[in-house]
């Protein structure tokens, strides 16, 4: 059974021509459960949360789900062709021409692991190196399939695109979203899901995309650093500005000048992202998120958080039980 996972919570899907900002197709070799894709669906759901002009959307299913209808939305979509490394991907003739089908529309198609073998016998075998595991090389040889070197994990050239492994391809689609977004924005997303060790693997979300927007800014990002230490318990921007040796009406205009924004403001915005956090991943009260987040009161809280979320914390609490609801039906 297909199913659409719409990444970002309470948001439309987009539709939109740009390249990088596009819906991803994961397809699996039938009777694969889409679960075996779920760590690619967190790496996208992952990257929407922390680079704010990332907007995927994952569509999951098997060839044989439906046919392949209208081509339009194809061509703004990077479809991966999710294999795994112990067996080849066999299908019959209709499929592999639904999956050729899909490939020629595709604005990318990614091959990983034993999908490498849907190209056999197309029109692009000939033209496309590809990233082809130990296990998959001589049968691959011997069907005519042009094989990299064995020590490329991974091959971004062209339309048809491979990874010797799913492992890999979170690789490859990091290397992607660096092309897209940056180096700090991918070096970001991979400390944030623990595949990469580095300074940047313990920032929220807000706090990244604050230091990208800043450009590195010293004094900003020393000031992020202390505000993230002390949400429990909020320090005043004059202590704040005082630990920073400059005075408080300096780290007022440098906010302003760099972000636009006040220290305060940002303040506030990072409590209630932990209070966020808290309150759609845990089932502490109210009261308790409050103390963890430094608001004097429950209602102050609420207040901030409905400033930053335009929703009451009851609504986020029911809105994250739906979406885990629709994951585990999925």
């Amino acid at each position: 059974m297909s199913y659409l996972e719409e990444l970002k919570p309470d948001s439309p899907a987009v539709t939109s021509t740009r390249p990088d900002v596009q819906g991803v197709t994961i397809i699996l070799p039938e009777g694969v459960p889409c679960f075996h894709a779920q760590i690619l669906a967190e790496l996208f759901r992952a990257a929407n949360e922390l680079i704010s002009e990332a907007d995927y959307t994952l569509d999951m299913r098997h060839l044989s789900d439906a046919p392949v209808g209208d081509p339009a939305p194809w061509r703004q979509r990077m479809v991966i062709f999710l294999g795994d490394i112990q067996s080849r991907w066999q299908t019959d003739r209709r499929l592999w021409q639904r999956a050729q089908q899909i490939m020629n529309l595709s604005y990318t198609s990614v091959l990983v692991g034993g999908a490498a073998f849907l190209l056999t016998g197309s029109a692009y075998e000939q033209d496309t190196t590809l990233a082809i595991h130990p296990n998959f090389t001589l049968a691959a040889g011997e069907e005519g399939l042009q094989v990299a070197a064995p020590t490329d994990l991974y091959l971004r050239e062209g339309r048809i695109q491979s990874a010797i492994s799913p492992l890999a391809v979170i690789k490859l689609l990091l290397d992607h979203i660096r092309e897209v977004h940056g180096d700090f924005s991918a070096s970001a997303l991979a400390g944030y899901v623990g595949i990469d060790s580095g300074p940047e693997q313990a920032r929220s979300p807000f706090a990244l995309d604050i230091r990208r927007r800043s450009g590195g800014d010293r004094v900003v990002a020393s000031c992020l650093d202390l505000m993230e230490q002390n949400l429990e318990s909020p320090q005043s921007i004059h202590d704040i500005a005082k630990q920073l040796h400059v005075s408080p009406r300096q780290l007022q205009r440098r906010f302003m000048n760099v972000l636009r924004e006040t220290p305060l403001a940002i303040y506030r915005v990072l409590r209630a992202e932990k209070a966020h956090e808290l309150l759609t991943r845990t089932s502490l009260p109210l009261a308790e998120v409050a103390l963890v987040t430094g608001f004097a009161t429950p209602s102050h809280l609420t207040r901030c958080v409905k400033q930053v979320y335009s929703a009451t914390p009851r609504d986020l609490r029911h809105r994250a039980f739906r979406l885990e609801q629709t994951r585990q039906v999925a």
